[in-house]
């Protein structure tokens, strides 16, 4: 309690594959204290953060980015919804969303370490003892509920793998959980998506939700 804790917002497909975030695309970021106050880091620059962490107990960090629309076209994607496109192949409303835990002494319970996204991983275990070899233990809930059949893929410092890949990926069971084998120190992150249909096919095909949780591995 009483330490001051950098935040570093990352973009890209895969840890080693940081990219330049487009401009106005960032949305927000806040911290969910141990007493379930939502409060504002101090902005250092676009993409690093600062907050103090004056309670002993688990801090939850949220980050989104703008939502919106993607259409994929004969000719490329271009970031509008389909409707009055004549070359529209399919189009996506995308929300895109990541959270970690920062625990600052203590254990708390899994309830505590929500953000609220409308899809969210949530840790079963202190994700902040994690060790190599050991293993989390994650739900995926989607507006509270659980997804059950949930692809999870997650990626850890140093994976070399090509974009989209995945150094392991596992697949909730029918409450939603599932279980990631720590086979490696340092940073990991955990991505999850759900799609749903969009309620207008003229406009768009289908919501796409996507879910980041980043932790760090001793």
């Amino acid at each position: 309690p009483g330490d001051s804790v950098t935040i570093d917002i990352g973009w890209g497909h895969g840890l080693d594959k940081k990219e330049t975030m487009k401009k106005n695309s960032f949305r927000r970021i806040y911290v969910i204290t141990p007493d379930g106050k939502k409060i504002r880091p101090i902005k250092i620059n676009d993409t690093r953060f600062r907050f103090t962490a004056e309670k002993a107990g688990s801090y939850a960090v949220g980050a989104e980015i703008n939502p919106g629309f993607m259409s994929k076209t004969t000719t490329g994607r271009v970031m509008r919804n389909k409707k009055g496109l004549n070359n529209a192949v399919s189009c996506m409303n995308f929300d895109i969303r990541a959270k970690t835990i920062i625990n600052a002494g203590g254990e708390v319970p899994s309830s505590k370490k929500l953000v609220r996204h409308p899809l969210e991983i949530i840790p079963l275990n202190d994700p902040g003892n994690l060790k190599k070899d050991d293993v989390l233990q994650v739900m995926v809930v989607f507006n509270g509920k659980p997804v059950a059949a949930c692809d999870i893929h997650a990626t850890h410092e140093g994976f070399k793998g090509k974009d989209h890949e995945a150094a392991l990926s596992v697949k909730t069971d029918g409450n939603g959980k599932a279980t990631i084998k720590i086979i490696q120190r340092g940073t990991w992150v955990l991505q999850a998506r759900l799609e749903k249909p969009y309620p207008d096919s003229k406009v768009c095909d289908k919501y796409m939700y996507a879910a980041g949780f980043t932790l760090s591995v001793k």
